[in-house]
C-alpha cells in the first residue's frame, strides 16, 4: 500500500497544483482521516504508518515539484460526524490539494460531498458500492466493491455447494448494508438460494452468541459472514464455543494472522480458497478431506473445486 500511496500523492498533487506562485518551501498539504481511536484502530493505524512512510520517502527525494508534502492526520473515532467536522477543518481553512480517507464506508460517503463541492480529489480504501456509484468524478477507490467481494463467496456456496437456505450476519452501518444489498443482487439476478435470516450487530459487539443461537434454529444451509476482521474473529470465537456445525461463509481478512489470533482455536475451522482467482472462505470439515491434495498446489494453479489452505 506504502507504494500506492506514494504514486497516488505524486499524480494527484501534480495535477492539483494550480498555476498560482508558491515558495519552494511552501508545503503541500494533504489530508486524512481515519477512525485512529476505535475497534478497527489497528487498520487505521496500518494506513497511517504506510502514509507516513510514503510522505517521507517523497520528501527525502525533494518533495513534489521542488516543496515538501505535509500530511495533517485526523481521529474520526468512527464518527461520521467527526469526519465531516475534519473534512470541513482541512478543506477551507488548511486548503488540501488532495484527501485520503476516510477509511470507512459511512464515514467517506459522509465526506464524499464536501470534498467534491471544494474540488479536492479523493482516495478511499473501503467497500460500499454506494461509493464508486455516487456519480462523483473525484472519488479514487483502492478496494473491491461489495459485489466483488460477496460474489467470490456466494459462487461456492450457491453454485459449487448448492446451498439453497442462507443466513446472514451483518455490520449495521454503511459497509455491513452495502455487502447485504450485494447478496440479494446476487441471488436476484442468479437464483439458486434465498435468505432465510439476516441479524445486524454493531462494529463494539463483544456477545453474539444470541444472534448466531438464533440464526441456527432457522436451520440454514450456510451462514454468511460479512463483517470487517475484529468482529468476525470475535464472532467466529463464539460460534466454534457455541459447538455449531452449520457452514460459515466470507472472505477478505479472514484468511489473515490476525483473525486466527482474534478467533481462537476455532479459527481452525477456516481455509483460505481460491476459486477462478477469487478468494473465499469454508469450514474445515470440508477442507480436511482434500488437504493432501491441494497442500502443494500453487495458488496460481487453484482453480474450481480445489482450494489452496495457506498458513501466512
Amino acid at each position: 500500500m506504502t507504494r500506492i500511496t506514494r504514486l497516488a500523492l505524486i499524480a494527484l498533487v501534480a495535477a492539483c497544483l494550480g498555476p498560482a506562485p508558491a515558495r519552494a518551501a511552501d508545503p503541500i498539504k494533504v489530508g486524512f482521516s481515519a477512525p485512529l481511536t476505535s475497534p478497527i484502530a489497528f487498520i487505521a493505524e496500518r494506513a497511517k504508518l504506510g502514509t507516513e512512510y510514503a510522505v517521507a520517502e517523497l520528501n527525502a527525494k525533494g518533495g513534489i515539484m521542488g516543496r515538501p508534502v505535509e500530511v495533517l492526520y485526523g481521529d474520526t473515532r468512527l464518527d461520521p460526524n467527526e469526519a465531516i467536522n475534519i473534512a470541513r477543518r482541512y478543506t477551507l481553512q488548511d486548503k488540501v490539494v488532495a484527501y485520503f480517507g476516510d477509511f470507512t464506508s459511512s464515514g467517506t460517503l459522509a465526506i464524499i460531498d464536501i470534498l467534491a463541492r471544494a474540488n479536492v480529489p479523493q482516495i478511499t480504501y473501503t467497500n460500499a458500492i454506494k461509493i464508486t456509484r455516487s456519480g462523483y468524478k473525484h472519488v479514487i477507490n483502492l478496494k473491491p466493491n461489495s459485489d466483488h467481494l460477496t460474489a467470490a463467496a456466494l459462487d461456492y456456496a450457491v453454485r459449487d455447494k448448492k446451498y439453497q437456505k442462507l443466513a446472514v450476519m451483518a455490520l449495521d452501518d454503511e459497509y455491513g448494508k452495502g455487502n447485504v444489498d450485494a447478496i440479494e443482487r446476487y441471488l436476484k439476478k442468479y437464483g439458486g438460494a434465498e435468505v432465510v435470516g439476516k441479524e445486524w450487530y454493531r462494529l463494539d459487539a463483544k456477545e453474539f452468541r444470541p444472534l448466531l443461537t438464533k440464526l441456527a434454529g432457522l436451520k440454514p444451509d450456510a451462514i454468511v459472514l460479512t463483517g470487517s476482521l475484529a468482529d468476525t474473529g470475535l464472532l467466529v470465537k463464539q460460534y466454534g464455543e457455541l459447538g455449531l456445525k452449520i457452514p460459515l461463509v466470507g472472505g477478505g481478512g479472514h484468511s489473515s494472522k490476525a483473525f486466527r489470533n482474534i478467533a481462537g482455536s476455532a479459527s481452525t475451522a477456516w481455509s483460505w480458497c481460491r476459486r477462478s482467482g477469487r478468494a473465499i472462505s469454508r469450514t474445515r470439515k470440508r477442507w480436511t478431506s482434500r488437504r493432501a491434495s491441494t497442500r502443494s498446489t500453487p495458488r496460481s494453479r487453484a482453480t474450481s473445486g480445489r482450494c489452496t489452505p495457506t498458513t501466512r
